[in-house]
């Protein structure tokens, strides 16, 4: 049924802009550290700038120490929570992990390109997206997982599928172009669709690629781009919205770009759910693209995850109050979005992240004042005490919440840019102070710490 829907009508996804949020994939920026006198003119270039990350295992070691134990052995129990169904929409506005059969995938920039890799919940380590032991990941044109500009995964099948848009390279006398692969269980990248580069009668190089592209049952959907170029000038860009059949590599159906309004971010059985961030507010319809009908609408910001197993959507929304605080609220809607606000223990909920049987979050503290940005001229200031609560979810006719409790306290030592939840275990982006002379900023170091809830140990995962 989907297919033939497809084949008449089209579904569209504009351009993901990175926010950053922890979903998926996470662009880690490390900036370095060094001693400047307060008399010489200070080169701002430099902290705009991906730089080395000054992080060492024994620095790291030292933090959280007086109360964590080092972790000895990674031991994973869903018994008590899971995130199996669990569904982080992208909402454009958080930069959300991506997640593959309980896997988290986290993204590190260098100056060869981008490499992914991921960390796989079941054994607790990290791995390259590239299966070869021997790569060094460093060598363009001897790892093709080096030129990975998407990682997406498809949780709408039982086992789940793995798709990598990359860019396949050739020596200098020719151009590379974008392909669309399925990453297999053996580490292989099966291609499913992309074309080489061409060149037209009247001279006309066209550079195809793939600004962006998700996959929803087996379904990927795209905006493909054709930039037109002349004596190395481009001309033109034209993009096209497609359906491919993620089996055979069939087109099921193109249209231009500019035919549809929005941001496909959820198919069902019975209708598709779009975003629309030019208008601020989410749409559904049905699979003949007709009868769409807003659901919600927002001021700031919003983001929705997708529970499978209560076939619930929970929508967290961000906009500030009269005295520019943020007012965070979450609302729940069913299948059939008849929805309305869950009461929350706050309504300065920053930041959420909704498991099987939990709501996690952060919420606003007491400010705390550590300097001046050499950066920004601002203030620094940590406005959530490292503190993070959760409640948890009571399903009935309505769903409601339990009384708040406190999981997590960074006692001023662990300061997180953002976080996630498997089983027992925490994950923390973690960010330090970086102090220069009368300046002290925040500085993202690209590692993340594993906080066992119950028994209260550590592990750091460097994910350079």
């Amino acid at each position: 049924m989907l297919e033939a829907c497809l084949r008449k009508q089209g579904v569209f996804m504009k351009k993901a802009k990175s926010t950053l949020l922890f979903i998926l994939i996470l662009n880690i920026t490390m900036i370095t550290s060094c001693v400047s006198n307060k008399n010489d003119v200070i080169n701002l270039d430099k902290y705009t700038q991906t730089q080395e990350t000054l992080s060492h295992q024994d620095q790291l070691n030292s933090i959280g120490s007086t109360w964590l134990t080092p972790e000895t052995q990674y031991n994973l129990d869903t018994s008590n929570d899971s995130i199996d169904g669990i569904q982080r929409l992208n909402a454009g506005n958080l930069g959300m992990n991506l997640t593959y059969q309980n896997t988290i995938y986290f993204t590190t920039a260098g100056e060869q390109g981008t490499l992914y890799m991921y960390l796989d919940s079941t054994t607790g380590e990290v791995f390259y997206l590239c299966p070869d032991p021997l790569c060094s990941h460093t060598e363009r044109d001897k790892c093709p997982y080096m030129t990975t500009t998407h990682v997406i995964p498809d949780n709408s099948t039982k086992n789940g599928k793995l798709f990598v848009a990359n860019i396949i390279l050739f020596d200098e006398s020719q151009r590379p172009y974008d392909v669309i692969s399925e990453y297999t269980n053996e580490g292989i990248l099966k291609r499913i669709y992309g074309e080489p580069n061409l060149q037209t009668e009247d001279g006309y190089a066209i550079d195809n690629g793939f600004d962006w592209f998700c996959v929803y049952n087996n379904y990927i959907c795209c905006i493909e781009r054709y930039d037109y170029s002349s004596n190395g000038k481009m001309v033109e860009t034209q993009r096209f919205f497609r359906v491919i059949d993620g089996t055979t590599g069939e087109v099921v159906y193109t249209c231009d770009y500019e035919d549809i309004n929005g941001q496909l971010i959820n198919i069902t059985d019975s209708n598709m759910l779009f975003a629309d961030y030019t208008n601020k507010c989410y749409y559904i319809t049905d699979l003949q693209m007709k009868n769409p009908r807003t659901i919600f609408s927002y001021t700031e910001s919003a983001s929705i995850t997708y529970d499978a197993n209560t076939e619930e959507y929970f929508v967290y929304t961000t906009e500030p109050d009269d005295l520019g605080n943020t007012i965070g609220s979450i609302y729940v809607y069913d299948k059939n979005w008849n929805g309305y606000k869950l009461e929350m223990p706050s309504s300065q909920i920053t930041y959420a992240v909704i498991t099987q049987n939990y709501i996690y979050y952060v919420k606003l503290h007491d400010p705390v004042v550590f300097g001046t940005s050499i950066r920004s001229g601002s203030q620094t200031m940590d406005t959530t005490g490292g503190k993070i609560f959760r409640v948890k979810r009571i399903n009935g006719e309505k769903t409601t919440v339990s009384e708040e409790e406190l999981v997590f306290d960074g006692h001023g030592e662990i300061f997180h840019n953002g976080f996630n939840v498997i089983g027992d275990y925490l994950y923390l982006k973690y960010k330090d102070l970086h102090y220069e002379g009368d300046y002290v900023w925040w500085r993202l170091t690209g590692d993340v710490a594993r906080i066992h809830l119950t028994e209260n140990t550590i592990k750091w995962i460097n994910l350079q």
